[in-house]
């Protein structure tokens, strides 16, 4: 339903008043108030419909401005600089102009959301849209960045085009966050926004899409707590995946011509998924045009995605390949079948830029031929990772991969090599692959030098770290995690670099929190010394380099005794820096006291604590990072359950996420029975996080069954490798 709004606010005289359209008249009102009246909005959706009442001050001019409260003004400079270049390449890219006449962005200090694309007024937590060159990190700038390409995105899909209802909620979000990297690639080339696409959003939903407890992308909605539910990672990660995916297998120019025709023929209106397919298709020459219809279907209507596992015939130059969908436990669902845009290179001229379809795979088996005959050359599938699925190689192919890493992987595409990990350790998780092979695929690592292969490997490890973390052989892992971080650790050093680009920073970053996790003891002394210094200073301003800030907060709390805690607690509360305050509060959940821990968990459910309500899921989500944090928030979140429902109930997406985070690491039957007994007297208020209820027992049961199967397979490798 779409309608046009004539708003009129009365305010305060020393307040200002903000909707979705400029104001056309003010007039005086008694008692000191003035009426602001807005022009009538376009038609638009009703939750587009926005205002904001306050004392805050902005810059920009009447076309763009974004707005902030007074003593944080001077932090609106960076994305007031991005806003209108972004909002123009928007512009251009989708041939549509932007239909209203003025955009405001405004920063509010509490926030439930990350940020809301409301039409013209778009509001964001102060995190996603300030940034403060002198406090905050690179990371936080490319946050920013990210937020605001994806909310002025939306002014596009999902506001000016409207999915028609919330089963199609992905329209909206999946598009959203893919060209929100567009956005940003354009205006920070250098950033490889693409090839962080892998390591931010692809590789990660394929974690939780290889769960059965997983949707489909559009799945069918009929009721608010089903609407919550779909702002997820299968809507936003998968989604926009998939709509890469499609870009590939289109090319560029055939998607960008269907998409543009698709937002001019239902402007100002609601549109279904089968529409823009529609367009889609018929963008492309009669002569070889795919029904985007019959392939997207699989990827949107079903669950999952496939595992292709490729069988090769050396002699023949040939190879079986057969799908099945991947699911992490190694179940197996024979029944789904997935229209895959198969791609392929191979060593004996690697072409990494072949990523049109060579094999349209829709059935379950096929045969693909002119593969290399010789066994010393390697074949790979799926070039830069463009479609959303993994791949199985057999014996003699994985190793001849994993030999090409070890002698020269800058041979192999760093998407590539992101990929060939993250597939060959998902599949020893699933049972599919021998554990030794893949952990000997790891090896390679103390020669990479790309934060883009790093990234996301670095979430296969840290879910091996806390499956051992309890165990005997913890003490080898983390020596040989040591061995895989240290020449990056001491390559990079402690002395950033003028000029280095934000990938040197993130990779810095990593290497060196990563270290000090694993008690590298120059690392931990050289935080330490960061730490005291500031605080021997009694400077309430922090002394410490932006990007180096979270790791040594972590580690001095960590290494430290309370009255650091103490410290640390003190500054947060006194900092009103928005970036900094996270930091801050996310590094007080390193504490390797439990009641620390505990006195600090108390703190999100009572109010006036200190820690804000949108900030709760935030410090539940940083104690469950650590080991001794999880060793007790499992207990935490059983005790104080009603509390937590209590508080967060009314917050839509908090709750899920305390949820996720608090019984997220369970792998003893002890626990899963204790979860089952929690359930049973908690039905009623627990089916406010279902799905995540169903994620966490099935992740749990997974759990189990890794430790069961494959902590003998870890141990005797380890026991081998690290003397």
């Amino acid at each position: 339903m779409k309608a046009t709004f004539a708003v009129t606010i009365v305010r305060p005289t020393n307040m200002k008043a903000l909707s979705n359209m400029p104001i056309s008249a003010t007039t005086n009102r008694p008692n000191g108030l003035q009426a602001d009246a807005f022009q009538t909005t376009v038609r638009m959706s009703t939750y587009l419909l926005a205002f904001v009442v306050s004392d805050f001050e902005s810059r920009g001019d009447d076309k763009f401005r974004v707005w902030a409260r007074p003593n944080a003004i001077s932090a609106v400079d960076y994305s007031l600089s991005i806003g209108p270049k972004i909002l123009e390449f928007y512009e251009k890219y989708f041939s549509e102009k932007y239909p209203l006449p003025k955009t405001d962005m405004v920063a509010l200090p509490d926030f439930n959301a990350g940020a809301m694309e409301n039409w013209g007024l778009v509001t964001f937590r102060e995190t996603a849209l300030l940034f403060n060159p002198n406090e905050s990190s690179a990371g936080n700038k490319q946050r920013v960045a990210v937020v605001v390409s994806h909310e002025l995105a939306h002014q596009w899909f999902g506001n000016l085009v409207t999915m028609e209802w919330w089963d199609d909620l992905w329209l909206n979000e999946g598009f959203a966050t893919y060209v929100e990297y567009l956005g940003v690639d354009f205006v920070h080339k250098d950033w490889e926004m693409a090839q962080q696409f892998i390591g931010e959003e692809l590789q990660p939903v394929m974690e939780l899409d290889s769960l059965k407890s997983s949707h489909p992308v559009s799945v069918p909605v009929y009721n608010p707590d089903e609407i919550i539910e779909n702002f997820d990672k299968i809507s936003y990660g998968k989604g926009a995946s998939i709509i890469r995916m499609m870009n590939f297998f289109l090319t560029e120019p055939v998607f960008r011509k269907g998409v543009s025709t698709y937002l001019k023929k239902r402007s100002f209106n609601n549109a279904r998924q089968d529409d823009l397919w529609a367009e889609l298709t018929m963008a492309q020459n009669e002569s070889n045009r795919v029904d985007v219809k019959t392939v997207m279907d699989s990827w949107t209507l079903q669950t999952g995605y496939p595992v292709i596992t490729v069988n090769r015939s050396y002699e023949s130059g040939s190879a079986n390949i057969s799908q099945e969908r991947f699911l992490v436990d190694g179940s197996k669902d024979n029944k789904t079948l997935w229209k895959v845009p198969f791609t392929y290179t191979d060593a004996r001229s690697p072409n990494w830029n072949a990523t049109e379809p060579k094999l349209w795979f829709n059935n379950k088996t096929a045969v693909i031929t002119d593969l290399p005959t010789s066994r010393s050359d390697w074949f790979i599938a799926n070039v830069q990772q463009v479609g959303f699925y993994k791949v199985n190689y057999d014996e003699l192919n994985w190793k001849l991969l994993i030999k090409q890493l070890t002698e020269k992987h800058t041979d192999i595409h760093v998407i590539n090599r992101a990929q060939l990990l993250d597939d060959i350790l998902d599949l020893a998780r699933a049972g599919t692959v021998d554990y030794g092979l893949a952990l000997d695929a790891t090896q390679y690592l103390a020669k990479e030098e790309s934060y883009i292969a790093w990234s996301p490997v670095a979430a296969n490890l840290n879910f091996i770290s806390r499956m051992l973390e309890t165990t005997e052989v913890y003490g080898k892992w983390k020596k040989y995690l040591l061995s895989l971080v240290k020449p990056n650790y001491d390559r990079l050093t402690w002395n950033e670099e003028e000029g280095e680009s934000i990938l040197t920073t993130f990779l810095r970053t990593e290497m060196y929190a990563t270290a000090c996790t694993l008690d590298h003891e120059d690392c931990v002394k050289e935080a330490l010394n960061y730490f005291r210094t500031w605080k021997e200073s009694k400077a309430e301003k922090s002394p410490i380099k932006p990007n180096f800030r979270s790791f040594v907060y972590c580690t001095a709390i960590a290494n430290g005794n309370y009255d650091d805690w103490l410290f640390m607690w003190d500054m947060y509360n006194k900092t009103t820096v928005a970036s900094e305050k996270v930091k801050q509060l996310q590094s007080l959940a390193c504490s390797r006291e439990p009641w620390v821990l505990n006195s600090f968990l108390m703190k999100t459910i009572t109010p006036d604590s200190g820690v804000r309500r949108q900030d709760g899921a935030a410090v539940i989500g940083a104690v469950a990072s650590t080991v001794f944090g999880r060793s007790l928030l499992f207990n935490f979140l059983l005790e104080n359950w009603d509390a937590l429902y209590k508080t967060y109930s009314a917050g839509a997406f908090s709750l899920p996420r305390i949820f996720g985070s608090a019984s997220g690491s369970i792998h003893s039957r002890f626990q899963l029975e204790m979860l089952g007994v929690f359930y049973e007297k908690h039905k009623e208020s627990v089916s406010a996080v279902g799905r995540t209820y169903k994620q966490t027992v099935e992740k749990a049961e997974s759990n189990i069954r890794w430790k069961e199967k494959n902590y003998a397979r870890i141990r005797d490798w380890l026991n081998e490798k690290i003397k």
